[in-house]
């Protein structure tokens, strides 16, 4: 499994298939995502019929059922209008918010605000990189401004994975976000294994009205972003 990108280029594969019976969801998950770059089709076989991961299309091998396997958030048309809100509401917000910011970003320069590089995790094996004012809480504006820029360049997005120093042991990768579904049930969860499937349930049912409910949810609710990581 930890060599499933290298095999799939190395015998030039164009689909790849799962055995419920013998790999656990979770593994299936990390490994479609280590693979969401190449351009195979992905399929299971469930251990029963009665676990099917979103829309599924049903086929035989002999008499062996084989279902499509396919996240929504990784289908190239909600990719698409994910991409498309994020880059226009960005977009306009960075114009209509510059001149707060300008003022802003002058007077804290002249109090010697300082920038940081920060690297944070976004899975056990991938960092990214936040160019950021310290400390985080008290330029809470000037910094939700430089993510926006993050936002419309494609680096992240307004809904995504939480933005954690220590997110080491990952198991899925997607874009950070300005606040997520786990972000905003954060404070209810205290076990790494039920914030991590609150992420699963994000990225099995997403839908571009999921992402207007979480964020009419981090608008109204004292939930966190990634200032207060």
């Amino acid at each position: 499994i930890s060599q499933i990108a290298e095999l799939i280029s190395a015998h030039k594969a164009n689909q790849v298939i799962f055995l419920l019976n013998t790999i656990s969801h979770i593994d299936v998950l990390k490994t479609l995502t280590a693979i969401r770059d190449q351009n195979v089709v992905c399929k299971v076989v469930p251990g029963s019929m009665d676990y099917i991961i979103g829309k599924s299309n049903v086929e035989y091998f002999d008499d062996i059922p084989v279902l499509d396997f396919e996240l929504p958030a990784q289908t190239a048309w909600n990719r698409f209008i994910k991409r498309s809100f994020d880059f226009w509401t960005s977009g306009a917000l960075l114009v209509a918010l510059f001149p707060a910011y300008a003022f802003l970003y002058i007077i804290q320069r002249g109090k010697h605000a300082i920038r940081e590089t920060v690297q944070i995790y976004v899975d056990a094996s991938t960092t990214f990189s936040l160019v950021l004012f310290k400390p985080l809480k008290k330029h809470r504006f000037l910094n939700f401004y430089r993510f926006l820029g993050y936002i419309f360049s494609g680096d992240c997005s307004f809904v995504g994975a939480p933005v954690i120093r220590s997110r080491q042991g990952r198991f899925i990768y997607y874009k950070p976000g300005l606040t997520g579904l786990r972000q905003v049930y954060e404070d209810r969860l205290f076990r790494t294994s039920e914030k991590e499937r609150y992420e699963m349930h994000y990225l099995q049912t997403y839908t571009i009205w999921k992402d207007f409910e979480i964020l009419l949810r981090a608008i109204f609710t004292d939930n966190k972003s990634f200032l207060d990581y």
